[in-house]
């Protein structure tokens, strides 16, 4: 088995509105630390995209003002709450591969950033 490589992530931060690519090599607790969170989901974002989200995102507490940072995609329907790692699908050793998608693909794709009261959900 090959030792893992660095490869290109892309990272949705919806408190910042933002999408930026890295270059690292991806662990679990590199994950933890780029979500912010201690319980990891994935789910295929594109058929040749990853995303990995904070499993526990809808249970986070909301502002002061009730509101809670999250992201919409046009595909999705639901929220995604926290951050977003997509990478591209894993090798056949598991290891992820490098996401495929530009930034300018990934922002066509959310709906939009919102920062709103997540009821009935």
């Amino acid at each position: 088995m090959s030792e893992p490589e660095p490869i290109r992530i892309i990272l949705i931060d919806p408190v910042a509105e933002s999408v930026t690519e890295q270059q690292l090599v991806l662990d679990l607790q590199t994950l933890y630390r780029l979500l912010e969170c201690s319980t990891i989901d994935a789910f295929r974002f594109s058929p040749s995209t990853l995303a990995y989200v904070d499993d526990n995102g809808l249970y986070r507490p909301p502002d002061e003002n009730g509101c809670v940072p999250h992201i919409w995609f046009r595909a999705a329907n639901q929220p995604i709450v926290g951050r977003v790692v997509l990478t591209g699908m894993p090798d056949a050793d598991g290891y992820e591969t490098d996401c495929t998608l530009t930034t300018q693909q990934v922002r066509d794709a959310i709906e939009r950033f919102a920062n709103e009261p997540l009821l009935g959900l």
